[in-house]
């Protein structure tokens, strides 16, 4: 799933099987972040409906939102090209909406060759996506901004502006 977190915020997925915590966000799966804050996870799960949702937790703290959709639903059982074996790539498209593409790779049994495909099949993806707008940061009302001179060992750098709270 694509999604900007804060440093230090994580996601997981928690769904109705006990491979996602039986909704249960404790017991839930966390996704690794990859470049481009796009998250993913490698999950056995039963061939049956699947009810999921991400997460964005703190490392190793509390919950701090529910991904504000209802439940992604996938039905395995609905997908004619499953067999022992497969890999079945889940991407949930966007953080608000629940739209899943799902493409099956027969065969792919180690952890090793899915992490592999998976690299294969979203790194393509990713190199696609445009970059985001840069925006200017400006300070809040209750902040201040000073001048700060760099330090001697910078040589030409220019003043730096720090942020007061």
């Amino acid at each position: 799933v694509p999604h900007k977190v804060a440093f230090g915020e994580i996601l997981k997925v928690v769904g109705n099987e006990p491979e996602l915590g039986s909704w249960d966000i404790a017991g839930g799966t966390e996704l690794k972040w990859s470049p481009g804050d796009i998250w993913r996870a490698t999950v056995q799960l039963p061939v049956k409906r699947i009810d999921f949702k991400c997460v964005i937790k703190r490392k190793g703290g509390n919950l701090l939102a529910w991904q504000p959709t209802v439940d992604c639903s996938l039905d395995l059982t609905s997908i004619p090209e499953l067999t022992p074996g497969s890999l079945v790539g889940v991407e949930l498209l966007s953080w608000t909406d629940t739209k899943l593409d799902v493409f099956v790779t027969p065969g792919a049994a180690s952890s090793s060759e899915v992490d592999e495909i998976s690299q294969e099949t979203l790194l393509p993806m990713i190199a696609e996506l445009p970059d985001p707008p840069v925006e200017a940061i400006e300070p809040a009302e209750n902040q201040k901004v000073k001048e700060v001179a760099p330090k001697p060992a910078v040589a030409k750098a220019a003043p730096v502006k720090e942020v007061e709270k």
